[in-house]
């Protein structure tokens, strides 16, 4: 370097020094500030069935469709109805364009589980994670709302859709099918988290485990409770709330069945498994 460079750069002054070393981290700074906000804004890592990867879900819906009757379109539109108010009941969101919450499972299984065999959900997924902070900034809520829709809230209609439109079965293991659907979707799940089963149902058993048929009315509670099959249809709802949809049944025999006696003998069943009994279901949700 000249003397005259050095001359000229020993001539700053400590305030232009100090102003060089400002502007430099200022730089620092903002550059440090974007890779922030592109991480920030960068979507949550989801698994495949749409639940984040480093986080359990906020809670688990465990749905039992026992839709083994044969149902008009109208009956059918009727049972989808009161399943999504007791879903937006049981997993509410605050944001109205979207009723269940986000990163809420909601496991689906058909109610037609051998005794002691294993069942698989037709549908489980969570709902899609809200975007917030700098994550919305980034996206927008037209993007949010296309992928609950699409991602979540479409599939399990057509699911839904698809279960209450089965056809007709002579035996409804409605118990064996809850106990299977539980152990898959709840075991291993704390009871201090908020869980739910919701069970679209004419509620009357039938199987080689227990029949309500061939009865003037629904066997006593107690007597179930002592009697050698109880053990295969003991699920432990872990505190989840229990939430009966009745599929009213018109004919003589399940219309007597269908009584008062019913809803206690479901009501102790719940409390025996562990469970909390949601009579609100069976108040407002009766088909």
């Amino acid at each position: 370097m000249s003397r005259s460079r050095r001359r000229e750069s020993s001539s700053r002054s400590p305030k232009q020094n100090w102003l060089v070393i400002a502007f430099a981290a200022v730089g620092v700074i903002g550059l440090m500030a974007a890779t922030v906000m592109v991480m920030a804004a960068a979507p949550p890592d989801r698994a495949e069935s749409l639940c984040l990867v480093d986080e359990a879900p906020s809670s688990v819906v465990v749905v039992v469709v026992d839709a083994s009757g044969e149902f008009t379109q109208v009956q059918q539109a009727a049972m989808l109805d009161r399943f999504y108010r007791a879903l937006d009941r049981l997993a509410p969101s605050e944001d109205p364009s979207r009723p269940v919450g986000p990163n809420v499972r909601v496991d689906v299984y058909n109610a037609n589980a051998p005794l002691g065999g294993l069942i698989e959900p037709v549908f489980s997924r969570c709902s899609t994670p809200k975007l917030s902070g700098l994550q919305f900034l980034a996206g927008n809520a037209e993007r949010e709302r296309r992928e609950y829709a699409d991602e979540f809230a479409e599939p399990l209609r057509a699911t839904m859709e698809a279960l209450v439109a089965g056809a007709s079965t002579e035996t409804s293991p409605v118990l064996e099918s809850l106990t299977a659907s539980v152990e898959q979707s709840l075991t291993g799940r704390s009871s201090e988290q908020d869980h739910s089963v919701i069970v679209i149902s004419d509620l009357l058993q039938n199987s080689r485990t227990m029949t309500f048929y061939g009865h003037q009315s629904v066997p006593d509670f107690a007597e179930f409770n002592t009697s050698s099959g109880r053990n295969a249809v003991s699920p432990d709802l872990r505190g989840a709330k229990l939430c009966p949809i009745l599929i009213n049944r018109p004919n003589e025999i399940e219309d007597r069945l269908q009584s008062y006696r019913l809803f206690v003998w479901w009501e102790q069943y719940t409390t025996a498994m562990r469970g909390r009994f949601d009579g609100w279901c069976l108040e407002e949700l009766q088909l």
